[in-house]
């Protein structure tokens, strides 16, 4: 049985003017959870809307990230199976 078939059963086994404080419970809810929700996107902004977005676009040599780097490990570090 999930938790979702526990709150139902129990929702049944309640009086029907407990149903009405269960539905302004669960929009509370729903509005504290948006609110957090918001305070974490502040907290963590878009990457995309950042100023450095693109600004190697043009460039041939980024255009594979991954051989890219690899060369990169090669000439600073040395490495033969970077």
């Amino acid at each position: 049985m999930t938790s979702k078939d526990i709150i139902i059963k129990e929702l049944d086994n309640l009086p029907p003017k407990a149903h009405k404080l269960v539905r302004e419970f669960i929009e509370l809810l729903r509005i504290s959870l948006a609110k957090e929700e918001e305070k974490s996107g502040e907290k963590h902004k878009s990457v995309v809307k950042g100023k450095f977005i693109g600004m190697w676009k043009d460039r041939e040599d980024t255009r594979d990230s991954a051989a890219f780097v690899k060369n990169m490990r090669k000439e600073h570090w040395g490495q033969k199976n970077a």
